[in-house]
């Protein structure tokens, strides 16, 4: 079962990263597997800041999202630990 977070997460990374559903898995790497630059990155930060209502840190943007060994759900895990 997934969770409301991760829902609303992929739904996000699907509309506007413009990634086909089935590809947006847990452990899909952001770089790799769904082929996004970093300047998608930044627009997607901006938009889960807006969505969830947090402020996403630049060191945890590159923690998270950024890195090479950055996947869909590292980066739930992070939204999930801000909005508890």
């Amino acid at each position: 079962m997934t969770s409301p977070v991760y829902e609303r997460f992929k739904r996000i990374i699907v509309d506007q990263l413009g990634v086909d559903d089935e590809d947006v898995t847990k452990d899909a790497y952001f770089a790799e597997d769904l082929n996004v630059d970093y300047g998608e990155i930044l627009d997607l930060v901006m938009t889960l800041e807006e969505e969830f209502g947090i402020e996403i840190s630049p060191a945890d943007v590159t923690r998270y999202f950024i890195r090479q060994d950055a996947t869909v759900g590292r980066a739930l895990e992070y939204l999930e630990e801000c909005l508890e």
